[in-house]
């Protein structure tokens, strides 16, 4: 999910060895320009899904309660819905679903 939504990985390094040592500390940041468009309940998922330990780790499940799962199930709801009303070539009617959900 983290390189989906920034484009790299959350453990980077010079070397192997500073790569792996980063993720067995389970250290990453959420820092520089491409984060600035991530929100905090997309950062707190993030955060849930890269705890190093096993037990402690939000499950799919937990994970797909939170609200910014939510949320992004609503736009892309959305998004289908407008990509099926263009693809049918009713593009006012589509506009107007779009902006009165």
């Amino acid at each position: 999910m983290y390189i989906l939504l920034v484009g790299y990985p959350p453990f980077g390094g010079a070397t192997e060895h500073a790569i792996l040592r980063q993720v067995r500390k389970g250290q990453y940041t959420f820092t520089g320009p491409n984060w600035d468009a991530i929100s905090d309940d997309a950062k707190h998922c993030i955060k849930q899904m890269l705890v190093m330990k096993a037990s402690r780790r939000a499950t799919a499940t937990e994970l797909l309660d939170e609200k910014w799962f939510k949320h992004a199930s609503a736009v892309s709801d959305k998004v289908i819905d407008y990509l099926q009303c263009v693809c049918s070539l009713r593009l006012p009617a589509c506009v107007y679903t779009l902006l009165t959900r």
